[in-house]
């Protein structure tokens, strides 16, 4: 299992809840999924990936891989470019125009800016010295794409955990202390919340907090049955996905409500949440049984389970909503054919 373990069990000893989210090796007595194949294609890397991100025109996957942001052409699913950072990228996110990407690194000492016209690095916002990190590190940009946000999640006794707002015109930072452990996030539509998924202690619980920046002093905070995993928005802004490993499910957040309305139990450890472009399904990657569980954003109820192989981790969704490319721990990226869903 040596050579397909998670970079963060490499790093330092993580929080054992959330290592059991990210764990990147299949255990022995997991029996995947027999259900329809639906990967039509593979891209072969040097490294397994982590978090993936799809350019707004749809032709190019960056994937955040070993020490690498890795380019994929997705009109030949192969790789176009290799971005070397020289560090451990863990997961990225794109600006809206499809002119920057940002990724951050694994013990979330730095940011990096990356212009996707010329995939290289410009610029490099320093955090800090290396964390060890409770939960897997998380970045989001603002609708406006004038601020790029990451959170810092240390052990208790380390130090305050944090949010971060970075400008991205200029690079500077202003941080607010959090009274949680922070992992994954998402910029609302609004363009004032930020969506911020985390735990306490030792990650014996979990819960989805609402930020705001601009007022400190308030946040709303919803309870999620376990540790949480990854985190998605609907296109339209009203609904937040939170993944929740140890309990199998997918809670669904209402933004407007400032509620939780639902748990939907789906696959063994789910662990990456993705929504379609037109807003009317969710896709779940289920780490342990090696497939893709398709919601009905309409019903929240699960339409079908599609077999994507095994470990599957983060997903991206094409802009046409046919297609969908997910990393897996181990070195290679699957294209997911979207449409056996309704085979």
């Amino acid at each position: 299992m040596g050579t397909t373990r998670d970079r963060a069990s490499l790093a330092g000893r993580i929080v054992l809840l959330a290592s059991l989210v990210a764990a990147a090796c299949t255990p022995a007595h997991v029996k995947l999924s027999t259900g329809p194949n639906a990967v039509i294609a593979t891209v072969p890397l040097t490294d397994f990936g982590t978090g993936i991100a799809i350019t707004p025109d749809g032709t190019r996957a960056y994937v955040a891989a070993g020490s690498k942001v890795v380019v994929i052409d997705t009109a030949t699913n192969k790789v176009a470019a290799s971005i070397e950072l020289g560090d451990m990228p863990y997961a990225i996110a794109l600006s809206a125009d499809g002119q920057r990407g940002y990724a951050v690194d694994l013990m979330q000492r730095e940011v990096w800016f990356i212009d996707l016209v010329t995939n290289a690095v410009v610029k490099r916002v320093e955090l800090g010295e290396p964390r060890r990190p409770v939960l897997r590190p998380g970045v989001a940009v603002s609708p406006d794409g004038g601020t790029v946000y990451t959170t810092l999640s240390q052990p208790d006794g380390a130090g305050f955990d944090l949010l971060y707002a970075i400008d991205t015109a200029t690079g500077v930072k202003q941080q607010r202390a959090l009274d949680f452990h922070p992992g994954n996030l998402v910029a609302g539509k609004d363009g004032r919340l930020v969506w911020v998924a985390g735990c306490r202690g030792l990650c014996s619980d979990g819960a989805l907090h609402a930020i705001d920046p601009a007022n400190p002093g308030k946040a709303l905070q919803l309870v999620l049955p376990t540790v949480p995993g990854d985190v998605a928005l609907s296109p339209d802004g009203a609904r937040v996905y939170v993944t929740n490993g140890l309990a199998a499910s997918v809670a669904v957040a209402d933004t407007a409500a400032g509620s939780i309305l639902t748990n939907v139990k789906v696959g063994a450890e789910p662990l990456g949440v993705a929504t379609s472009p037109d807003g009317q399904h969710v896709y779940v990657t289920n780490f342990q049984s090696g497939t893709l569980s398709v919601l009905d954003a309409r019903s929240d109820t699960v339409l079908a389970t599609l077999s994507v192989g095994a470990t599957p981790r983060a997903i991206a969704v094409m802009p046409d909503g046919r297609h969908a490319y997910v990393t897996h721990s181990t070195s290679r990226v699957s294209v997911v054919d979207l449409t056996k869903a309704a085979d």
